[in-house]
Formats: structure tokens, sequence, C-alpha cells
């Protein structure tokens, strides 16, 4: 496609007018840009200077690791872990009712 004289002539008084436009716009994302920049280390300036929170105690508790692994599986799974280990024990009793004497003898070979 070739342009004419006559085109030529009206299209360069508005290839400045765009190029401006361009320039202003390049010129905007640059200085919003840089003010987010400042903004960011503002807020990050901020939270150096302060204390960050710490998690709460509960109330100087000490238990072991069982209790708190039975206290977080009773929480995420509904008793699941509390009901297995409730089955497991009633099995070895059972086991116990049927062998009395299973578990009290050992026996060494040499």
């Amino acid at each position: 496609m070739s342009i004419r004289p006559v085109d030529l002539q009206v299209l360069i008084p508005h290839a400045t007018d765009v190029g401006k436009s361009q320039h202003a716009a390049d010129k905007s994302l640059i200085t919003q840009q840089q003010q987010f920049g400042e903004q960011w280390q503002d807020i990050s300036a901020s939270r150096q200077q302060k204390v960050q929170n710490t998690a709460k105690v509960e109330g100087s508790k000490v238990r072991s690791d069982k209790e708190k692994n039975r206290g977080n599986d009773n929480h995420s799974s509904g008793g699941f872990m509390a009901k297995k280990e409730q089955a497991l024990n009633e099995t070895c009793e059972q086991i116990d009712v049927i062998d009395p004497a299973r578990g009290h003898l050992i026996d060494i070979k040499t």
C-alpha cells in the first residue's frame, strides 16, 4: 500500500500528536510504578519498626505429645483416631482374655 503525497501531508502532524500522547502515557505509567515502589518502601520500613505478634499461650499448660496429638486428631478428623485407638485397645484386651500367659514368658535359645 502506497501513501499519496496528500495523505502524507495529513499524517505527519498527526504522527507528532500520537508520539506526544504515547510519551505522556509512558511517563504516567513510570510515575505510577515509582509511587507504588515508594509506598512499599514506606510499608516495609514501618513493618521493620513494629513488634510482630506472638502466638498466645494456653495458660501455661504442659501436655505430653500424645495428648497434643490426640487433641489435634480429634479436632481434625472428627475423633476417627480416638475411635481407632479404642478399637485397638479392645482387641488387645480380647487377646489377653484368650491367653492370659501370653507375653509373660520369654524363650531364649542360644
